[in-house]
Protein backbone atom coordinates (compact mmCIF):
# COMPACT_ATOMS: atom_id res chain seq x y z
CA UNK A 1 0.00 0.00 0.00
CA UNK A 2 2.72 2.63 0.64
CA UNK A 3 4.34 1.97 -2.83
CA UNK A 4 3.43 5.81 -3.94
CA UNK A 5 4.65 7.86 -6.90
CA UNK A 6 7.47 10.51 -6.35
CA UNK A 7 6.24 14.38 -7.20
CA UNK A 8 9.92 15.21 -8.33
CA UNK A 9 8.99 14.65 -11.70
CA UNK A 10 6.47 16.84 -12.41
CA UNK A 11 8.33 19.80 -10.37
CA UNK A 12 8.55 22.08 -13.52
CA UNK A 13 4.88 22.06 -13.65
CA UNK A 14 4.25 23.14 -10.01
CA UNK A 15 2.32 26.47 -10.10
CA UNK A 16 5.17 29.40 -9.22
CA UNK A 17 5.00 30.99 -5.94
CA UNK A 18 3.13 34.43 -5.59
CA UNK A 19 3.31 37.06 -2.77
CA UNK A 20 1.00 39.17 -1.16
CA UNK A 21 1.35 42.12 -3.57
CA UNK A 22 1.12 39.41 -6.84
CA UNK A 23 -2.44 38.81 -5.49
CA UNK A 24 -3.71 41.96 -3.94
CA UNK A 25 -7.51 43.04 -5.58
CA UNK A 26 -6.85 39.66 -7.73
CA UNK A 27 -9.07 36.31 -8.55
CA UNK A 28 -6.94 33.60 -7.19
CA UNK A 29 -7.27 29.83 -5.96
CA UNK A 30 -5.83 28.20 -3.29
CA UNK A 31 -5.54 24.55 -3.30
CA UNK A 32 -6.47 22.62 0.30
CA UNK A 33 -5.87 18.95 -1.36
CA UNK A 34 -8.86 16.36 -2.60
CA UNK A 35 -11.45 18.96 -4.42
CA UNK A 36 -11.18 21.48 -1.84
CA UNK A 37 -10.27 25.14 -3.76
CA UNK A 38 -10.53 28.51 -2.39
CA UNK A 39 -11.70 30.80 -4.50
CA UNK A 40 -11.30 34.48 -3.70
CA UNK A 41 -11.15 38.40 -5.10
CA UNK A 42 -10.18 39.82 -2.29
CA UNK A 43 -14.04 40.56 -1.23
CA UNK A 44 -15.91 37.91 -1.44
CA UNK A 45 -14.43 33.95 -1.30
CA UNK A 46 -16.17 30.54 -2.47
CA UNK A 47 -15.02 27.39 -1.77
CA UNK A 48 -15.85 23.78 -2.97
CA UNK A 49 -16.16 20.79 -0.34
CA UNK A 50 -13.95 22.30 2.51
CA UNK A 51 -12.77 18.93 3.50
CA UNK A 52 -9.82 19.04 6.26
CA UNK A 53 -10.45 16.03 8.81
CA UNK A 54 -8.60 13.48 6.17
CA UNK A 55 -9.02 10.35 8.80
CA UNK A 56 -7.04 7.30 8.32
CA UNK A 57 -8.09 4.60 5.73
CA UNK A 58 -7.91 2.43 8.90
CA UNK A 59 -10.40 4.87 10.76
CA UNK A 60 -12.76 5.44 8.06
CA UNK A 61 -12.83 2.08 7.06
CA UNK A 62 -13.68 0.33 10.74
CA UNK A 63 -14.33 2.89 12.65
CA UNK A 64 -17.49 5.70 12.80
CA UNK A 65 -16.25 9.00 11.77
CA UNK A 66 -17.41 12.70 12.41
CA UNK A 67 -16.03 16.32 10.82
CA UNK A 68 -12.60 16.81 13.39
CA UNK A 69 -13.32 20.27 14.61
CA UNK A 70 -10.02 21.03 15.66
CA UNK A 71 -8.50 20.41 12.69
CA UNK A 72 -10.94 21.82 10.60
CA UNK A 73 -10.39 25.03 12.47
CA UNK A 74 -6.52 25.07 12.42
CA UNK A 75 -7.36 24.78 8.59
CA UNK A 76 -9.53 27.95 8.16
CA UNK A 77 -7.68 29.88 10.14
CA UNK A 78 -4.32 29.02 7.99
CA UNK A 79 -5.82 29.41 4.48
CA UNK A 80 -6.86 32.86 5.79
CA UNK A 81 -10.38 32.67 4.88
CA UNK A 82 -12.30 35.80 4.60
CA UNK A 83 -16.01 36.76 3.45
CA UNK A 84 -16.85 33.32 2.47
CA UNK A 85 -20.04 33.53 1.11
CA UNK A 86 -20.33 29.28 -0.01
CA UNK A 87 -19.08 26.07 0.84
CA UNK A 88 -20.21 24.02 -2.00
CA UNK A 89 -19.32 20.01 -2.17
CA UNK A 90 -19.41 18.63 -5.30
CA UNK A 91 -21.23 15.57 -4.16
CA UNK A 92 -22.15 14.54 -0.96
CA UNK A 93 -19.21 11.60 0.12
CA UNK A 94 -17.56 12.23 3.30
CA UNK A 95 -14.72 12.91 1.76
CA UNK A 96 -16.18 15.91 -0.17
CA UNK A 97 -19.01 16.76 1.89
CA UNK A 98 -18.68 15.61 6.06
CA UNK A 99 -16.64 18.71 7.02
CA UNK A 100 -18.80 21.62 5.17
CA UNK A 101 -21.40 21.92 7.55
CA UNK A 102 -18.49 23.01 10.17
CA UNK A 103 -17.05 25.22 7.81
CA UNK A 104 -20.39 27.20 6.91
CA UNK A 105 -20.98 27.39 10.89
CA UNK A 106 -17.71 28.80 11.61
CA UNK A 107 -17.82 31.53 8.64
CA UNK A 108 -20.95 32.31 7.73
CA UNK A 109 -20.89 30.75 4.82
CA UNK A 110 -23.85 29.32 2.75
CA UNK A 111 -24.24 25.59 2.30
CA UNK A 112 -24.94 25.09 -0.94
CA UNK A 113 -25.64 21.31 -2.72
CA UNK A 114 -27.61 18.63 -3.17
CA UNK A 115 -30.69 17.89 -1.12
CA UNK A 116 -28.19 14.66 0.16
CA UNK A 117 -25.49 17.64 1.16
CA UNK A 118 -28.15 19.83 3.14
CA UNK A 119 -29.28 16.72 4.97
CA UNK A 120 -25.88 16.56 6.49
CA UNK A 121 -25.79 20.42 7.16
CA UNK A 122 -29.16 19.28 9.20
CA UNK A 123 -27.56 16.66 10.87
CA UNK A 124 -24.70 19.17 12.24
CA UNK A 125 -27.83 21.33 13.29
CA UNK A 126 -26.57 24.08 10.44
CA UNK A 127 -29.48 26.32 11.03
CA UNK A 128 -32.08 25.94 7.33
CA UNK A 129 -31.22 29.70 6.54
CA UNK A 130 -27.38 28.70 5.43
CA UNK A 131 -28.35 25.54 3.81
CA UNK A 132 -29.37 26.08 0.00
CA UNK A 133 -30.26 23.14 -2.14
CA UNK A 134 -28.85 24.26 -5.92
CA UNK A 135 -30.65 23.52 -9.26
CA UNK A 136 -28.18 22.46 -11.88
CA UNK A 137 -28.15 25.07 -14.61
CA UNK A 138 -29.41 27.78 -12.62
CA UNK A 139 -26.60 30.81 -11.56
CA UNK A 140 -26.25 31.97 -8.21
CA UNK A 141 -24.36 35.34 -7.29
CA UNK A 142 -21.74 35.77 -4.46
CA UNK A 143 -20.19 39.32 -4.54
CA UNK A 144 -19.00 39.56 -8.20
CA UNK A 145 -18.99 35.53 -8.47
CA UNK A 146 -21.46 33.73 -10.59
CA UNK A 147 -21.59 30.12 -9.85
CA UNK A 148 -23.66 27.52 -11.44
CA UNK A 149 -23.64 23.86 -10.60
CA UNK A 150 -23.61 21.64 -13.75
CA UNK A 151 -25.26 18.04 -13.09
CA UNK A 152 -22.54 15.48 -13.79
CA UNK A 153 -21.20 11.86 -12.67
CA UNK A 154 -19.15 10.21 -10.16
CA UNK A 155 -15.86 8.72 -10.75
CA UNK A 156 -16.24 5.02 -12.48
CA UNK A 157 -15.29 2.56 -9.51
CA UNK A 158 -16.27 -1.57 -9.32
CA UNK A 159 -19.81 -2.76 -8.37
CA UNK A 160 -19.05 -2.97 -4.67
CA UNK A 161 -17.43 0.17 -3.88
CA UNK A 162 -20.43 1.88 -5.72
CA UNK A 163 -22.70 0.00 -3.69
CA UNK A 164 -20.85 0.99 -0.30
CA UNK A 165 -20.59 4.69 -2.13
CA UNK A 166 -24.44 5.04 -2.22
CA UNK A 167 -23.45 6.33 -6.06
CA UNK A 168 -27.14 7.87 -7.35
CA UNK A 169 -28.21 7.94 -4.04
CA UNK A 170 -29.07 10.30 -1.51
CA UNK A 171 -29.35 11.51 2.37
CA UNK A 172 -32.86 11.71 2.40
CA UNK A 173 -32.98 12.41 6.39
CA UNK A 174 -30.74 14.36 8.42
CA UNK A 175 -27.31 12.64 8.88
CA UNK A 176 -25.73 12.83 12.40
CA UNK A 177 -22.34 11.87 13.01
CA UNK A 178 -20.47 9.92 13.58
CA UNK A 179 -21.29 7.18 11.05
CA UNK A 180 -19.72 4.95 8.99
CA UNK A 181 -18.35 6.48 5.67
CA UNK A 182 -20.71 4.72 3.63
CA UNK A 183 -23.47 6.55 5.00
CA UNK A 184 -22.79 8.96 3.14
CA UNK A 185 -24.68 8.89 0.11
CA UNK A 186 -23.05 10.54 -3.35
CA UNK A 187 -26.30 12.24 -3.67
CA UNK A 188 -25.51 13.72 -7.46
CA UNK A 189 -22.39 15.06 -8.67
CA UNK A 190 -21.47 18.45 -9.96
CA UNK A 191 -19.03 20.50 -11.49
CA UNK A 192 -19.26 24.16 -10.51
CA UNK A 193 -18.62 26.82 -12.88
CA UNK A 194 -17.25 30.08 -11.42
CA UNK A 195 -17.49 33.37 -13.55
CA UNK A 196 -16.10 36.80 -12.43
CA UNK A 197 -15.27 39.81 -14.31
CA UNK A 198 -11.53 38.96 -13.88
CA UNK A 199 -11.67 35.56 -15.26
CA UNK A 200 -13.78 32.12 -15.29
CA UNK A 201 -13.57 28.39 -14.03
CA UNK A 202 -14.52 25.54 -13.65
CA UNK A 203 -14.27 22.79 -10.82
CA UNK A 204 -14.68 19.66 -12.35
CA UNK A 205 -13.45 16.76 -9.03
CA UNK A 206 -14.71 13.97 -10.34
CA UNK A 207 -13.69 11.59 -13.28
CA UNK A 208 -16.70 11.12 -15.24
CA UNK A 209 -19.50 13.01 -17.29
CA UNK A 210 -22.61 13.54 -18.74
CA UNK A 211 -22.34 14.27 -22.11
CA UNK A 212 -21.84 17.32 -23.62
CA UNK A 213 -23.06 18.93 -20.17
CA UNK A 214 -19.98 21.64 -20.40
CA UNK A 215 -20.99 22.76 -23.73
CA UNK A 216 -21.87 26.16 -22.46
CA UNK A 217 -19.78 26.53 -19.56
CA UNK A 218 -16.17 28.14 -20.88
CA UNK A 219 -13.57 28.09 -18.80
CA UNK A 220 -10.11 30.20 -18.63
CA UNK A 221 -9.03 27.61 -15.94
CA UNK A 222 -9.46 24.15 -15.42
CA UNK A 223 -9.64 22.06 -12.31
CA UNK A 224 -9.43 18.77 -13.17
CA UNK A 225 -10.27 15.84 -11.39
CA UNK A 226 -7.97 12.77 -12.06
CA UNK A 227 -9.08 10.10 -9.16
CA UNK A 228 -8.23 6.93 -10.89
CA UNK A 229 -7.88 8.10 -14.58
CA UNK A 230 -4.83 6.24 -14.86
CA UNK A 231 -6.40 2.91 -14.44
CA UNK A 232 -9.24 3.88 -16.73
CA UNK A 233 -8.84 2.45 -20.44
CA UNK A 234 -7.79 4.66 -22.89
CA UNK A 235 -10.58 4.99 -24.83
CA UNK A 236 -12.30 6.32 -21.58
CA UNK A 237 -9.64 8.57 -21.05
CA UNK A 238 -9.66 10.25 -24.26
CA UNK A 239 -13.80 10.99 -24.26
CA UNK A 240 -13.20 12.45 -20.61
CA UNK A 241 -10.82 14.51 -21.99
CA UNK A 242 -12.78 15.81 -24.80
CA UNK A 243 -15.55 16.41 -22.35
CA UNK A 244 -13.77 18.41 -19.89
CA UNK A 245 -10.90 20.39 -21.50
CA UNK A 246 -12.07 19.84 -25.14
CA UNK A 247 -15.99 21.09 -24.12
CA UNK A 248 -14.55 23.83 -21.57
CA UNK A 249 -11.31 24.85 -23.97
CA UNK A 250 -9.88 25.60 -21.38
CA UNK A 251 -6.14 27.13 -21.50
CA UNK A 252 -4.74 26.34 -17.94
CA UNK A 253 -5.70 23.00 -16.44
CA UNK A 254 -4.71 22.38 -13.05
CA UNK A 255 -5.61 18.61 -11.78
CA UNK A 256 -7.34 17.99 -8.65
CA UNK A 257 -8.42 15.03 -6.64
CA UNK A 258 -5.07 13.46 -7.14
CA UNK A 259 -3.28 13.49 -3.45
CA UNK A 260 -4.11 10.94 -0.53
CA UNK A 261 -6.81 11.84 1.72
CA UNK A 262 -6.02 9.26 4.04
CA UNK A 263 -3.03 11.44 4.86
CA UNK A 264 -3.36 14.10 7.47
CA UNK A 265 -3.15 17.47 5.93
CA UNK A 266 0.30 18.59 5.90
CA UNK A 267 2.76 19.35 2.89
CA UNK A 268 3.82 18.40 0.80
CA UNK A 269 0.74 16.54 -0.70
CA UNK A 270 1.45 12.44 -1.72
CA UNK A 271 -0.80 11.34 -4.62
CA UNK A 272 -3.08 8.38 -4.23
CA UNK A 273 -0.81 4.85 -3.46
CA UNK A 274 -0.28 2.68 -6.91
CA UNK A 275 -2.45 0.25 -5.56
CA UNK A 276 -5.26 2.07 -5.67
CA UNK A 277 -4.54 4.60 -8.90
CA UNK A 278 -1.70 5.33 -11.62
CA UNK A 279 -0.83 9.46 -10.84
CA UNK A 280 2.21 8.58 -13.48
CA UNK A 281 -0.14 7.44 -16.12
CA UNK A 282 -2.40 10.52 -15.31
CA UNK A 283 0.30 13.22 -15.18
CA UNK A 284 1.87 11.55 -18.50
CA UNK A 285 -1.21 11.68 -20.59
CA UNK A 286 -2.13 15.50 -19.42
CA UNK A 287 1.91 16.38 -20.29
CA UNK A 288 1.46 15.06 -24.57
CA UNK A 289 -1.90 16.72 -24.26
CA UNK A 290 -0.77 19.75 -23.33
CA UNK A 291 1.86 19.59 -25.72
CA UNK A 292 -0.08 18.72 -28.58
CA UNK A 293 -3.41 21.18 -27.83
CA UNK A 294 -1.34 23.70 -26.22
CA UNK A 295 -2.55 24.57 -22.85
CA UNK A 296 -0.75 25.24 -20.06
CA UNK A 297 -0.41 22.49 -17.45
CA UNK A 298 0.08 22.89 -13.79
CA UNK A 299 -0.28 21.45 -10.38
CA UNK A 300 -0.56 22.73 -7.03
CA UNK A 301 0.47 21.36 -3.36
CA UNK A 302 -1.41 22.15 -0.64
CA UNK A 303 -2.08 25.98 0.16
CA UNK A 304 -0.05 26.60 -3.13
CA UNK A 305 -1.87 30.02 -4.76
CA UNK A 306 -2.86 30.79 -8.23
CA UNK A 307 -3.81 34.00 -10.03
CA UNK A 308 -6.32 33.02 -12.54
CA UNK A 309 -6.34 36.05 -14.46
CA UNK A 310 -8.11 35.96 -18.21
Amino acid sequence: YHNVPSMAPYKPYQVAKVTQQDVQGKLTATFIGTATLLISDGETSVMTDGFFSRQSLFTVLFEDIAPDVPVITEAIKKAKIKNLAAVIPIHSHYDHAMDAPEVAKQTGAMLVGSLSTANIGRGWNLPEEQIKIANSGEPMQFGKFTVTLVRSKHTPMPKLLEELGGFGKENREPLIPPVHYSKYMEGGSYSVHIAHPQGSLLIHGSTNFEDNALANYPADTLFLGIASLGKQPAEFREIYYQQTVGLTKAKRVIPIHWDDFWQPLGAPLQPIPKLADDFDASMKYLMEKSKKDSFKLEWMDVWDKAVLAK
